[in-house]
């Protein structure tokens, strides 16, 4: 089993698009992955915003 961990801020672009997709080293998309994705609104000072993402 593999894992990733990953923090990525942008600061000027709305939760609602984004997304991640998963694939191998071939470049193939990986189905059925099991994943935990948070994401959080921001400041201007990285600071997180309560509310709907």
């Amino acid at each position: 089993m593999y894992g990733s961990k990953f923090d990525i801020r942008f600061p000027a672009l709305p939760c609602s698009i984004l997304s991640v997709d998963a694939m191998d080293i071939s470049g193939e998309l990986l189905c059925d992955v099991k994943h935990d994705i948070i994401k959080r609104r921001l400041d201007s000072n990285g600071n997180t915003l309560r509310g709907k993402t």
